[in-house]
């Protein structure tokens, strides 16, 4: 009978990670009683499952170790899992086994047995402590058992279903990104079909790879074969075979180790109770006071405000909706009440750019980088230099030009605010006019013929005169006949003077007061009278809305007008944010001023531990010993640097894992990150900021669902509400997600500032409903002076997919190389100091490298780094940007279903791939097979690109929005003024535009909107636009239609004035 070493650990798959034992094993385990830190415990232990499930592939074996750490597998005519044998037997090698099975041991745990199929060989030239030799990566792992049978030992699967192993997709030599190695781990795991054989999944399996990896690493055709071989000196992707033991994972080992030393708190800080509990009080507030090194708008003023309000902000930011401004005046303003932010992300790029622009606007430097170690010597010698500059700044002086500071953004504040509510009073003035002309309108309608033509003629109607009195007086005797006459009305009845005279009396003398001709009525009955009475009363209120009306106009011609007031405004928000900028760096000196002794002796260590660590070769003890000591020093760090930047994993090396060991962390590309490497980051803060896009790059887990669901049973996590948890499926920005409204406060950005409108057009309407408005101040923009934003060249190519390595499109590619050689020709006329970047992207690996291969082939690399080309996937280009970006979808004749497939399946990358541009966007590719591809938003793309062609649209402006601009364009024709309606400039559609001038005039009218009331937003917003075209050298003047209405002599004449005056 035979016996099983079996794991303690079994899940769907079989796998069990072992791990070292930690010094924390043997402390008593914490007991919560509350539901809320019950809840944490479990999901800290569910956390620490599914990372050690999910890395235990993580495996790199060395060739020297072969018979010690892992075995051969003989070469077979069948690889052993496609053959559908349960036992895998080494006859004759029993010894071999044994020594095996007896090697060294770096676990006290039970040790886990894998087999390993087929495996990616590398030879190593020189390591950088001198090794040298082969390491071969298993690429699919399978659990299995070791059991000893009566000849020897034997092995035996645990489950059909395999892993992929981390180390192999996270191998900077395969030239991708990890998004898109996960990718490509989710798209080959989720073929595996469980009604086909393991042979003919494996198959399918190693198909998809064979596609989907880079054409350079060299994938062996023996493996689809089913023949295994054994270890050879050539490298790439062999069909060889291995038995080893499961390892640590050198890139998730610390995190385990953080969830593990979390298990041991007392609980949940604030940020965590927030989202586990849903329940936290969310503070609005209005924004005031905030310091603004870079403009913002209101929603990216309510976020930055949140962050000092609530424990949890969650922000969904499209793409160039101005998230690093958020972040940059987080810290700002953290720097001035003295706290402190850790910024966050799980790649290098988006925290880059945050520092990059803090660096460009600030003098002092206020961030610190943690994690890449080039890097963060650079800020520590920045941090050392300011330190050592500030010893000479003079307290006073400082304090002295602080409160300066403080006054003068309280000043500007004031004048921005005094201008604002002159303009709201100016609004709310108009939306009164606006009401009233509507009921003026409605009331004229009711008035017979003759009087509504001559209304003008009762305007100087005073309320006392007698038109009013008689009006009052009929109107009290048609009362009296209805309901019963006065004490009086009887009376005088007595001596002749009856109710019904007196009422056919007051209703001649009030017809004679209405001096109108054409008027027919009799008053010979009571009913006439009465319906005299309502006639008089429509006029009386027609008067009375006249005169508040003229009373209204007159208090605006008091009020300064709207331009005034836009310029002050608009100078008022520039000198604030020049001020805040200048504030911000002398509170940064008074900061580096205040240090005590013992803060700059451990800020100075702190220098000398990171530049010894830089140059670390031997690692060791010591070196973890000075990681240890540069972290104990964090507390004097944060003294100086009141933010610092790190990403996920690397953490834990730079803070002490304290519950509020900072007061905010913000946490960039969350829809990217899982909750798991959040979580400590999370938990170190006070406040959390979390910040994604679920339709851009996505979190993507190498734990398989069904395993995932296990360890949440086994676990306990089975309620409706744990199931937002899920590592596999949800990201920390989903997690987020699922606490707005209930405990975290939501912002929605909305204002979009990077591309041109067409550019971001196909984006806003597919994925964001169409609610972004577009911002981009064109003149920062840089192109290479084609006429238009969006480009498609037409290419009919043909798809070539090689037995390794994905699909590509050589005729496409070669066409690419023909219009970079273009652009570099139309942007040389602007002169060598006119920089321009430039970028290529694609779904394919293959295409990036043929277009790369090609490029550099006929183009000098100097022109290259000039341009800063890139050329690559949608992976490399999330949260980067060019000026000029070229797509290239390769879709053409011969191309094969799994490759659409893949297209159709990844729609988040789609648009990541389109809204890089910031000028122009150049589709190369074949438009009639990209339409009829079947892949909906590239079909829609295709049609949304014809619509904006030259030919397809209007150019020379459009018909008018209102006939009240129809109004104004004839009166300005008539003294001579050309003027073209809806003119389409930039982003924008002018009402009227005046392009007979050396400036030209944007002139526009309410029109659209009369009648209609308009909030301070939408006021806000039209200056802003008006702003952004005199940026551009334009003259704004608008007109309410009420100007129009009462003086449009008036208004062609202050046209007339701006044209004389240019």
């Amino acid at each position: 009978m035979a016996t099983y070493y079996r794991n303690k650990y079994r899940g769907r798959s079989g796998y069990r990670r072992t791990t070292t034992a930690k010094k924390t094993e043997n402390k008593a385990p914490v007991v919560h009683t509350d539901p809320t830190s019950s809840r944490w415990q479990k999901l800290l232990k569910y956390y620490g499952s599914c990372i050690s499930v999910e890395n235990a592939g993580e495996i790199t074996l060395y060739s020297s170790k072969e018979g010690v750490e892992f075995l051969q597998v003989p070469a077979m005519e069948k690889e052993w899992i496609a053959s559908g044998k349960e036992k895998l037997e080494f006859e004759g090698q029993n010894e071999k086994i044994q020594a095996f099975i007896n090697g060294p041991r770096w676990s006290r745990s039970p040790l886990s047995y894998f087999y390993g199929f087929p495996c990616h060989i590398k030879h190593i030239e020189q390591s950088r402590r001198g090794w040298s030799g082969q390491i071969i990566q298993p690429i699919l792992i399978f659990g299995i058992d070791l059991v000893q049978t009566e000849t020897g030992y034997a092995f035996v699967l645990q489950s059909d279903r395999p892993r992929i192993n981390s180390a192999f997709l996270t191998d900077k030599s395969l030239l991708t990104s990890v998004e898109e190695r996960k990718q490509i781990a989710e798209a080959v795991l989720e073929s595996w079909d469980d009604e086909k054989s393991r042979g003919q999944n494996l198959k399918i399996i190693l198909g998809a790879f064979a596609e989907l990896l880079p054409q350079e690493v060299p994938f062996s055709k023996d493996i689809l074969g089913g023949k295994t071989t054994e270890l050879k000196p050539e490298g790439g992707v062999l069909p060889l075979g291995v038995i080893f033991r499961s390892a640590d994972s050198k890139y998730t080992g610390g995190l385990e180790q953080e969830l593990g030393e979390l298990r041991d708190t007392a609980g949940p800080n604030d940020v965590w109770r927030a989202i586990l509990d849903r329940n936290a009080e969310v503070k609005e507030d209005n924004g005031e006071g905030l310091l603004e090194i870079t403009g913002l708008n209101d929603e990216q003023r309510g976020a930055v405000k949140s962050a000092f309000n609530n424990a949890v902000s969650v922000i969904t930011g499209p793409p160039g909706t101005g998230k690093s401004q958020i972040v940059l005046n987080i810290i700002a303003n953290a720097l001035l009440h003295n706290e402190s932010v850790l910024f966050g992300s799980k790649n290098h790029k988006a925290v880059d750019v945050v520092i990059e622009r803090l660096s460009r606007l600030q003098s002092e430097p206020v961030i610190l980088k943690y994690g890449q170690k080039e890097r963060e010597i650079e800020f520590a010698e920045a941090l050392l230099s300011a330190i050592e500059r500030a010893s000479s700044y003079n307290s006073q002086s400082l304090e002295r030009e602080i409160g300066e500071y403080k006054k003068e953004l309280e000043i500007v504040r004031a004048e921005e605010k005094e201008a604002q509510q002159s303009l709201f009073r100016i609004l709310d003035r108009r939306n009164r006019i606006s009401r009233l002309d509507a009921s003026l309108e409605s009331i004229s309608a009711e008035l017979p013929t003759p009087i509504s033509r001559n209304l003008n003629a009762y305007e100087k109607i005073e309320a006392n005169s007698e038109f009013y009195t008689t009006l009052a007086t009929l109107g009290r005797l048609i009362k009296e006949i209805d309901e019963g006459p006065s004490f009086i009305s009887r009376i005088l009845s007595l001596f002749g003077s009856t109710l019904e005279k007196r009422v056919f009396e007051k209703a001649k003398s009030l017809l004679a007061l209405i001096p109108v001709e054409g008027i027919t009525l009799s008053l010979n009955s009571v009913n006439n009278c009465r319906e005299l009475l309502t006639i008089a009363r429509s006029l009386k209120k027609w008067i009375d809305n006249q005169s508040e009306l003229l009373g209204i106009v007159r208090e605006n011609e008091n009020e300064a007008q709207v331009e005034v007031l836009r310029e002050r405004i608009t100078k008022s928000k520039e000198r604030a944010i020049d001020i805040s900028v200048r504030y911000v760096d002398a509170l940064m000196k008074r900061r580096l001023k205040s240090l005590g002794p013992k803060e700059r002796r451990d800020i100075a260590d702190y220098v000398s531990i990171v530049r010894r660590l830089e140059g670390d070769v031997t690692g060791g003890e010591l070196a973890e010993d000075l990681r240890n000591e540069r972290k104990r020093m964090f507390k004097s760090v944060v003294r100086a640097f009141p933010a610092m930047a790190v990403t996920n994993l690397s953490v834990r090396h730079a803070l002490p894992l304290s519950a509020g060991a900072v007061d905010v962390v913000v946490i960039d590309e969350a829809s990217q990150c899982d909750i798991a490497s959040a979580l400590p980051l999370l938990y170190r803060a006070k406040r959390a900021v979390i910040i994604g896009d679920p339709n851009q790059l996505t979190h993507i887990s190498l734990l398989h669902r069904a395993d995932d669901q296990q360890l949440q049973r086994q676990i306990g996590l089975t309620s409706t509400d744990d199931q937002r948890f899920l590592y596999s499926i949800n990201s920390l920005f989903e997690l987020a997600r699922s606490v707005v409204g209930t405990g975290a406060k939501f912002v929605h950005l909305l204002e979009h500032y990077r591309s041109r409108a067409e550019i971001i057009g196909f984006s806003n309407k597919k994925f964001y409903g169409g609610k972004l408005s577009v911002w981009t101040d064109y003149r920062r923009l840089r192109g290479s002076g084609h006429p238009d934003a969006l480009v498609w060249h037409d290419v009919v190519g043909e798809v070539i997919r090689p037995s390794a390595g994905s699909a590509y499109n050589l005729d496409e590619a070669k066409a690419i190389v023909v219009l970079i050689e273009e652009i570099i020709g139309r942007i040389s006329v602007h002169g060598d100091d006119y920089s321009v970047s430039l970028g290529v992207v694609t779904p394919f690996r293959e295409q990036a490298n043929k277009i790369r291969d090609l490029v550099e082939q006929k183009i000098d690399a100097a022109q290259l780094r000039k341009l800063d080309f890139t050329v690559d996937t949608a992976h490399k280009y999330q949260g980067d940007e060019r000026d000029i970006m070229i797509f290239s979808p390769v879709i053409s004749r011969k191309i094969q279903q799994r490759s659409l497939g893949f297209l159709g399946n990844t729609v988040n990358l789609f648009n990541v791939a389109i809204t890089r541009a910031r000028a122009e966007l150049h589709i190369v590719g074949d438009r009639v097979a990209c339409a009829q591809s079947g892949i909906s938003h590239l079909s829609e793309f295709v049609k949304y690109v014809e619509e904006l062609e030259p030919e397809n649209k209007n150019k020379s402006g459009g018909k008018f929005e209102s006939p009240w601009e129809e109004v104004l364009y004839d009166a300005l024709a008539r003294e001579g003024i050309r003027t073209v309606s809806q003119y389409p400039l930039y982003q924008y559609r002018l009402d009227l535009a005046v392009l007979d001038s050396e400036i030209p005039i944007d002139v526009e009218i309410d029109g659209e909107m009369w009648h209609r009331d308009i909030d301070g937003g939408r006021l806000l917003s039209d200056l802003k636009r008006d702003q952004h075209l005199i940026m551009h050298g334009w003259q704004v003047k608008r007109f309410w239609v009420y100007q129009l209405q009462n003086d449009l002599e008036r208004c062609v004449q202050e046209v007339k004035e701006m044209l004389k005056s240019k």
